[in-house]
């Protein structure tokens, strides 16, 4: 999404929220970067979600989160992907 301008980010968020809203039937306010790795989304990125009402995004990056955590640099833990071992 890095790569994107500003109205072609905007186009590909709306574009999932309304699909998402059409078939969930709530409003949208969670969104998972595509690919997710740090140079797939940047300060742009995360200004173009604020202002089409996203408040928590997940990247791809592989961690934990604590509590202070930027919502919009969220790590998780993909159990099975590339090796990873659930860790319980």
């Amino acid at each position: 999404m890095s790569y994107l301008s500003e109205d072609e980010l905007k186009y590909e968020i709306c574009e999932c929220k309304n699909k998402l809203k059409t078939h969930l039937g709530h409003t949208i306010d969670q969104f998972a970067y595509p690919e997710g790795q740090p140079e797939h989304f940047n300060e742009k990125v995360i200004s173009v979600l604020k202002k089409e009402g996203i408040r928590i995004c997940l990247s791809a990056v592989h961690g934990v989160n604590y509590h202070g955590t930027n919502p919009f640099y969220l790590k998780r833990v993909m159990v099975g992907f590339m090796g990873t071992e659930f860790p319980f």
